[in-house]
């Protein structure tokens, strides 16, 4: 195994800075990423570190790090070693002496949060146990994402106090976020207004991406879903510029102003759920470098409906072009950091969290100008309403005297079509008789006032003889007309206003006869066979002797109470009879 006993090293004190010097640092790049421990060159074949941190930019290949450190037993108790980038996905560290390792981790969010020896949402190192002397600290680091190391030395008293700073801090900053997200996703339930809800999920989300970057998301809200937690930043990321992007048209009206940036931003919109989706089954790396272009594209696009709105003097325009401006300048220096264009520093770490925090605030103070505009429209047009009120009031009141009366024409003329189709609807086209739908009706009725009180109801059946021979001698419109006087005759035997004569079907009619005894509907079924004996039917010069056969039923005596459907089926057991006698006598 390497010994590394002859680098310069780190000597731990009381008053040591936080930061790692350069000059005991050094690493190694592993194209390959096969390299162990075992097999690692010299350290003189080391390059010495240029920075802290450390910067590679995104690749697959893996890179050893080296530290060496002196110190007492209690000097080593008392540090604590920070690699501060919480998105390192592959850390090995192994605490080597005369090149014999003492100890050794295995970290990254690629691990579950729990593995790691100090929860924290950065990775830990403390070097606990170990006695006086020189130490070698190595780290083999692999990630698909961007390969920033800043290394840091804690004296544990200051990591303490920096831990309940930045909690402090990142807490405020959160909760912030948070309670303003929440605010409007309510105002948006009462109000609905999409302006509301795409600001408290924008605000939302992008609490999520802050907390995905800084290790807060792993370390509270999936520590063990390792999965999602290696894809959530660019999924949550293209989320938050598709709300985003959605916020701003609505906001600055853009859809009904300037349809084709309109246009533009749907098809960004699109584009970010398709790269989210992506995000599932394509490298991070490639994916982050994407999603990272696509957050400078959509700062471009803003950029340009501001400067347009701007120049409407659109008021709400002014306080989104300072918030764009902000997190433009703190989302470009991260994303040019990342990319390995520009140095990383505290600055750079934090503008996001600093600009992000101006950003909703201004973003808050714009919708509530919008709201304002809305507003003083709408005070504007109820003034204008209500000096034209009198003359709409004149208007509408005599344009409600002539809608009225239309309208009084317009239900007669429909009461009256109403009528004319109930009364072709019951009616025999044929005959002008009422047809088999309205005997339907007329027989319910009769039951209805049966189930009420006792009353006398007989029934007529009756049908035309030998019917089919004279329509297939002479022809069917010979026997429309026979169908039509026989009709005729029927009802100038039916005097009452309440009797009915109905067309039953082909050569059959019924004769219904409310208040009737047996002897009474005899006697009209008499006057009917004499009035068809009596003369003949005379159709185009042809004179044609029409018979016809009657069968009779009547509730009267009857011990039970009347059931009009058995009462029909006795009045056609009759005519059944009667028709027989027709054929035996022929």
């Amino acid at each position: 195994m390497t010994s590394f006993t002859r680098a310069d090293a780190l000597r731990l004190s009381a008053d040591l800075n936080k930061d790692f010097p350069i000059s005991a640092l050094s690493y190694l790049a592993d194209p390959s990423a096969v390299l162990t421990l075992d097999q690692l060159p010299p350290l003189a074949d080391w390059q010495a570190a240029q920075a802290n941190p450390l910067q590679f930019g995104y690749g697959e290949q893996a890179y050893w790090i080296h530290m060496g450190l002196e110190g007492n037993r209690d000097d080593f108790a008392d540090s604590v070693i920070e690699v501060s980038n919480p998105l390192l996905n592959h850390i090995d560290v192994y605490l080597l002496r005369d090149g014999q390792v003492l100890r050794e981790w295995r970290l990254g969010d690629a691990l579950p949060f729990s593995q790691r020896p100090m929860l924290h949402r950065t990775f830990l190192i403390p070097l606990n146990d170990i006695s006086s002397g020189h130490l070698d600290v190595v780290m083999r680091i692999q990630s698909e994402t961007s390969l920033q190391i800043p290394l840091l030395v804690w004296k544990r008293q200051a990591l303490v106090e920096h831990i309940d700073k930045d909690s402090t801090l990142t807490g405020f900053y959160f909760g912030a976020l948070v309670l303003i997200g929440l605010y409007h996703v309510l105002i948006f339930a009462s109000v609905r207004d999409y302006g509301f809800l795409y600001f408290g999920l924008f605000t939302l989300i992008l609490t999520i991406v802050h907390a995905s970057i800084n290790g807060q998301a792993f370390q509270w809200l999936w520590p063990n879903a390792i999965y999602w937690n290696s894809v959530s930043l660019p999924v949550t990321l293209n989320i938050t510029n598709m709300i985003g992007a959605m916020f701003v048209t609505r906001l600055l009206n853009i859809s009904d102003t300037y349809p084709r940036l309109g246009l533009m931003q749907a098809i960004f919109v699109m584009l970010c759920i398709v790269v989210a989706a992506a995000s599932f089954f394509f490298p991070f790396a490639i994916v982050t470098v994407i999603t990272l272009v696509m957050s400078l594209v959509t700062f471009v696009i803003n950029g340009i409906i501001v400067l347009v709105r701007l120049k409407d003097r659109y008021p709400p325009a002014k306080a989104i072009f300072y918030a764009s401006f902000s997190l433009v300048l703190a989302s470009s220096a991260v994303i040019l950091s990342r990319l390995n264009i520009i140095p990383a520093s505290t600055l750079v770490d934090n503008a996001m969290m600093i600009a992000t925090l101006v950003e909703v605030l201004l973003f808050a103070f714009a919708l509530s100008m919008r709201i304002a505009m809305d507003r003083d429209l709408l005070a504007k047009a109820q003034a204008e309403s209500a000096n034209a009120k009198d003359q709409l009031l004149d208007a509408q009141l005599a344009q409600n005297i002539r809608l009225d009366h239309l309208v009084k024409m317009r239900t007669q003329e429909l009461e009256n079509a109403n009528s004319l189709l109930k009364k072709i609807s019951t009616t025999d086209a044929l005959t002008g008789l009422h047809n088999r739908r309205h005997l339907d009706e007329c027989l319910n009725e009769q039951q209805r006032l049966a189930d009420r009180k006792a009353i006398t109801l007989s029934l007529l059946i009756l049908d035309l003889d030998h019917f089919k021979q004279l329509n297939d001698k002479y022809g069917h419109i010979f026997g429309d007309e026979c169908l039509r006087q026989a009709s005729e005759r029927i009802q100038a035997c039916v005097k009452r206003p309440q009797d009915r004569v109905f067309r039953y079907g082909g050569e059959e009619f019924v004769v219904v006869l409310p208040d009737t005894t047996m002897k009474a509907a005899k006697y009209i079924a008499e006057k009917i066979l004499t009035n068809f004996r009596s003369e003949a039917v005379v159709v185009r010069g042809e004179r044609v002797a029409l018979t016809i056969s009657i069968g009779i039923a009547s509730s009267e005596g009857k011990e039970r109470e009347l059931d009009v459907a058995e009462l029909l089926q006795e009045a056609d057991e009759q005519l059944y009879r009667a028709k027989e006698l027709v054929v035996m006598q022929a």
